[in-house]
């Protein structure tokens, strides 16, 4: 099993890494790849398995479809997934990591994979949190208060 810091570690070292739609390595990667390729590193092969590929800018429903089908959703806490909602769209279409306090994520925007505070406006956007396969959070009920 990986822990919820090991997940942190792992994702803090793709900081800075360039932003490249449907990337999935370290030398470039989205939001999906960014998640994708770090836990390949952690020895999970889960997420490249099942994972959208061939997507469109906001793979929207895809994800949410995915996340369905291999995991479950869970009460915030450290290591989760985060799904966030752009305003005026419908499905989640942009993933992140939660630290604890902040999120972890690749965006065109910053054109690299990023860390910052988890306020507003994620905290209005994000449409659901999720547990990454194999990795052990805290037991159901104990979620983390922001």
């Amino acid at each position: 099993m990986i822990t919820p810091a090991e997940v942190i570690a792992q994702a803090r070292q793709w900081l800075g890494v360039k932003f490249l739609h449907q990337g999935r390595t370290r030398t470039g990667c989205d939001c999906l790849g960014f998640v994708a390729g770090f836990m390949a590193e952690m020895g999970s092969n889960v997420p490249l398995q099942y994972l959208p590929v061939n997507y469109a800018r906001a793979p929207g429903g895809k994800v949410l479809a995915t996340l369905q089908a291999v995991t479950r959703e869970i009460p915030l806490q450290v290591g989760a997934l985060v799904l966030i909602r752009w305003p005026l769209m419908q499905d989640p279409s942009h993933t992140a990591i939660f630290t604890g306090c902040n999120l972890i994520h690749c965006t065109e925007g910053e054109r690299k994979v990023v860390e910052h505070r988890y306020g507003e406006p994620w905290v209005r956007r994000t449409h659901s949190i999720w547990a990454l396969p194999e990795v052990q959070y805290l037991p159901q009920g104990d979620s983390l208060a922001i």
